[in-house]
């Protein structure tokens, strides 16, 4: 029985080499083709002038390597008899020669030079199987080639242009099936009696790099570009393609294996081959059924049990008895993500709770499982660069909101940290509720630091009720996304930075979506640009005080829509990150919009809690002991002051000029002994002065 390991719908015959134990000594490879006599696979390869062989057992070695002085690269390849033909061009193209190998002993036996046309290469090989090869010049002609004594002439070319790929010989109808590399290209065929071109096919697809047929006449076309799909045509080519694999990667010169029903897909710039079984004809498991028939292809299952109706057979199924036909496990525990039993995680700032930290409580869940952060800071390891490893319908929420539970990344240049980072297809389930992250660096993304508290790379979670302040960046002070997708939803981001994007940066058609958010006081460039087909669209947004400007970059022409607008916030202290509303006056609150809704993450109320001020041993009361308490302070220690946390200024400071200095001991004397008019307010007077300088 064959080895056989399965990737979504299909098997590997031969494990992808770059994802097994063996040597990785793929280089741009260009064809590949199958030595049924000696069960391996051969890939001749345009990077490095090399032919590497693929073994029964997965091991690649080499089978042919070119001296550097040969100045050439492989093309493609068929095998007649003993011998390996394959096309070689020079990196010039200026010679065009086929090359014969002897199977048996490597060597290379043959060297044909080839008048292609000027500056075109040679490429496509195919043969009848012992009389011609038929040589494909990607000029628009085709070489045919007489076997016995290697004379040659141009067989066809009319009808044929510029980008000729490749051919495989159709013996049941008599004819080559032709393919070009060009948009919407036709596939063609070539009369192996007259040479006469004509049109089997038009496509809406088309850059055709590799052509192959089966035993039983269906045909598999290689699109490279855009998508990198393999479609296959019945032998008629009467009926629409369908899609038969896809690539992931630019597919080139493909072969199928007609003994072990194997399509062969080497991908050129992915550096990979593939080995795709025909679900249609392989039947893995010897049950009677193939593979394309077969509710559980891995395991015998000839009675097809199927208790839930999932259309997953039973023996294959992580879930037998709940309908989860998409067979997640988000766990990786073997049992569905539809049977497990769902939990909140807690976790505790002092590593007390369920889990010690937070990526430790997200390494716990499952699917639909919580992770509840308790009131603290959280910084150090687990703590920040937090990754999410793919997991879906999982929520990661503050157990009582931002103003309480703090992600503090402490990063710099020279210690580049983000909090967050979603890098494996995490979509909207993916639920982030609640939190400050505040301090964070990007690290770098593609050469650039990118996103300083949070990256979205393939990925889309939602993001609510979160205060991002005081991160930094090149690009995407707060937010990075690269083709993704993000909702953010009532957040705040306040006096983050980048050279682009202070507050979000997106790239690569990503599309993000901001409601009730609160972008103001951002430094550096645009507070949100978006590029390459990317988007952003606000909805009841405040965007106000940015240094790069506020409705510009990807929030042109918003203003004014949608219940977007530019005021000035009123936040407690932003200098201090406390971005809380002042008082009930604020734009942002609920009765003082358009939209009735609340607009960023915080309402009224600052985060500062300095107590009384002058109460320099926190008994809750100004009196004589503090007269003593400051005088020791100023002018012997600073043992015996009293700073409360969050406290934007020294309780000491009594008449509020940002300094601790004998003048304030003549303000306490007085304030004790003989009035209190004196007395700097404390902390709501500070904070007020601070949000009317700015």
């Amino acid at each position: 029985m064959r080895k056989v390991s399965w990737v979504g719908m299909f098997a590997i015959l031969l494990v992808l080499p770059s994802l097994s134990a063996a040597e990785g000594l793929f280089n741009k490879p260009e064809s590949v083709v199958f030595d049924s006599v000696r069960n391996r696979y051969l890939v001749p390869q345009v990077g490095d002038g090399t032919i590497v062989e693929v073994d029964s057992n997965e091991v690649q070695t080499y089978f042919y390597q070119s001296a550097p002085e040969d100045d050439v690269w492989f093309g493609g390849s068929c095998i007649v008899g003993d011998t390996l033909y394959v096309s070689g061009n020079s990196s010039d193209q200026s010679v065009r020669t086929l090359h014969g190998f002897n199977l048996v002993t490597g060597q290379l036996v043959i060297e044909l030079d080839i008048p292609a046309t000027a500056g075109r290469s040679i490429d496509g090989i195919t043969s009848d199987g012992s009389t011609y090869l038929y040589l494909v010049d990607t000029g628009g002609k085709i070489f045919k080639i007489q076997i016995s004594d290697l004379s040659y002439s141009v067989f066809a070319n009319a009808g044929l242009v510029l980008g000729l790929q490749t051919c495989v010989y159709d013996g049941d109808h008599n004819r080559l099936i032709a393919v070009e590399f060009s948009a919407n290209a036709p596939i063609k065929a070539v009369n192996l009696s007259t040479g006469i071109v004509t049109t089997l096919a038009t496509t809406t697809f088309g850059n055709f790099d590799g052509v192959a047929i089966d035993d039983e006449g269906y045909v598999y076309a290689a699109s490279a570009s855009p998508d990198g799909l393999i479609y296959r045509y019945e032998s008629t080519f009467t009926d629409p393609p369908f899609m038969f694999y896809d690539v992931d990667g630019w597919p080139a010169g493909i072969h199928y294996n007609q003994r072990d029903h194997v399509l062969a897909v080497p991908c050129f710039y992915q550096n990979t081959v593939v080995f795709v079984p025909d679900i249609y004809k392989i039947d893995s498991d010897e049950d009677g059924l193939v593979d394309a028939d077969d509710n559980c292809p891995e395991h015998p299952n000839p009675g097809q049990e199927d208790v839930d109706h999932d259309n997953i057979g039973d023996p294959c199924d992580n879930c037998p008895n709940t309908h989860n036909p998409a067979q997640g496990d988000i766990d990786g525990d073997g049992i569905g993500d539809a049977c497990e039993t769902l939990r909140s995680w807690f976790v505790r700032a002092d590593g007390l709770g369920d889990a010690t930290t937070i990526q430790a409580g997200i390494d716990s869940v499952t699917h639909g499982d919580t992770v509840v952060v308790s009131d603290g800071v959280y910084t150090g390891e687990g703590n920040r660069a937090i990754d999410f490893g793919g997991r879906q319908g999982v929520i990661l929420r503050s157990e009582n909101g931002p103003q309480f539970t703090i992600i503090d990344c402490a990063g710099s240049a020279e210690e580049p940290r983000r909090a967050l980072t979603f890098a494996n297809d995490e979509d909207s389930t993916f639920i982030i509720d609640g939190f400050t992250i505040r301090g964070g660096y990007g690290p770098d993304y593609s050469a650039t630091s990118s996103g300083g508290a949070m990256l979205f790379d393939n990925s889309s979670p939602t993001v609510k009720n979160c205060v991002f302040t005081n991160n930094s960046a090149a690009l995407g002070g707060a937010l990075f996304g690269y083709r993704a997708d993000p909702r953010l939803i009532n957040c705040t981001f306040a006096d983050n930075s980048a050279t682009q994007g202070a507050a979000a940066f997106l790239y690569a058609s990503s599309s993000a979506i901001f409601a009730n958010c609160l972008i103001a006081f951002n430094q550096g460039g645009q507070p949100v640009v978006c590029m390459a087909s990317s988007e952003a669209e606000s909805s009841c947004g405040n965007v106000y005080g940015n240094a790069g400007g506020d409705w510009v970059g990807g929030l042109s022409g918003q203003l004014g829509v949608n219940g977007n607008f530019s005021a000035d916030p009123l936040f407690c202290n932003v200098g201090i990150g406390d971005v809380g509303l002042l008082d009930e006056t604020s734009p942002c609150v609920p009765g003082n919009n358009d939209c009735s809704v609340l607009i960023g993450a915080l309402g009224v109320g600052c985060s500062c809690n300095c107590g009384v001020a002058g109460d320099m041993d926190c008994n809750g009361e100004m009196d004589p002991v503090d007269v003593a308490y400051l005088v020791n302070y100023v002018y012997m220690s600073r043992d015996a002051l009293c700073d409360l946390p969050n406290c934007p200024y020294p309780v000491g400071d009594l008449d509020c000029d940002d300094e601790v200095n004998p003048l304030d001991v003549a303000y306490i004397v007085n304030a004790v002994f003989v009035s209190r008019n004196a007395i700097c307010d404390g902390c709501a007077t500070y904070s007020v002065a601070r949000q009317r300088e700015r």
